[in-house]
């Protein structure tokens, strides 16, 4: 009798836990399938970026919109491979969904730890870099793109040259 109701507490007990893993899986999908943050450091970039863009400034600083020590900044879309840099000796994943008017970009520090940040055209704003995929940090600047007005989004892009 006394093996019966163990057995009945711990199917109870692991019962609940699928549920709660369940529900946790759930919430998960629903959050990556909405595109929402992943990191403080996403959100607050995306809050700044957001910000910075609809003030309608000449060049726009990556420095002033992501916070940490980070050194190299790069574009990483989804229909990207992923970026090997032989500076930090590591394979970087891909920060962008695979679907078109998404983009991605990837914030590495000196050491190779790094932050990924995505987003779409869907807020308003669609990022580009022009010529190299990696810019330093003191080169990371962004324009307005004024030669794809006709989009459903502000365009920013690096500087060229």
């Amino acid at each position: 009798m006394a093996f019966r109701f163990d057995l009945l507490r711990h199917l109870s007990t692991n019962a609940k836990l699928g549920g709660t893993v369940a529900v946790l899986a759930l919430l998960l999908l629903g959050w990556s399938r909405l595109h929402y943050p992943y990191s403080y450091a996403e959100a607050l970039f995306l809050s700044n970026l957001i910000s910075a863009s609809s003030k309608n400034i000449e060049k726009i600083d990556l420095v002033e919109l992501m916070p940490g020590e980070w050194e190299t900044v790069c574009e990483s879309h989804g229909y990207d491979e992923p970026l090997h840099l032989t500076k930090y000796q590591k394979t970087f994943p891909t920060a962008g969904a695979m679907q078109d008017g998404s983009w991605g970009l990837i914030f590495i520090r000196s050491d190779g730890s790094f932050n990924l940040v995505s987003s779409s055209c869907g807020t308003g704003v669609y990022l580009h870099f022009s010529g190299n995929r990696c810019l330093l940090r003191e080169k990371a600047m962004l324009v307005q793109d004024t030669s794809r007005q006709d989009w459903a989004c502000k365009v920013l892009t690096t500087l060229p040259g």
